[in-house]
């Protein structure tokens, strides 16, 4: 009778342990979820910040692109025209600038997308851990 008691306490003893690492690992994994569920929601509300920084970028560029276009028909009617061309250069650097601007924004959104996926892919697999765990536990 003795030994089958202390078999039967070894053996409760062992699922015992398994029930608590499981525990464990859940809650770790637990703890990862909610980590990455909060990048995420930092990410997506960068994503919306650089949107709108990009449209006025390329908005920007359009404007000074235009603006560059003008002050280049005036040089073709007046070649000579110092205070014109200097108009024109500032033009057409303005014109660089935004369009650089808008290259930075378009990488920076990019990156961004990039983590939202990144992001997305690891909360699915730590959902995919969690619902094994659950499954044997």
């Amino acid at each position: 009778m003795t030994l089958f008691l202390v078999v039967s306490t070894y053996a409760q003893s062992g699922a015992s342990k398994k029930t608590s690492k499981n525990a464990r690992q859940i809650e770790k994994l637990t703890k990862q979820m909610d980590k990455e569920q909060k990048k995420l929601k930092g990410y997506e509300a960068d994503l919306e910040q650089e949107r709108k920084a990009l449209a006025s970028a390329n908005n920007d560029a359009s404007g000074a692109a235009n603006r560059a276009r003008k002050f280049s028909r005036k040089m073709d009617r007046n070649p000579g025209n110092e205070r014109l061309a200097r108009k024109a250069e500032k033009a057409v650097d303005k014109t660089a600038r935004n369009n650089e601007k808008s290259v930075k924004l378009t990488r920076k959104l990019n990156a961004t997308q990039s983590n939202i996926s990144k992001s997305n892919r690891r909360i699915a697999d730590l959902q995919k851990k969690l619902d094994k765990l659950n499954a044997e536990g």
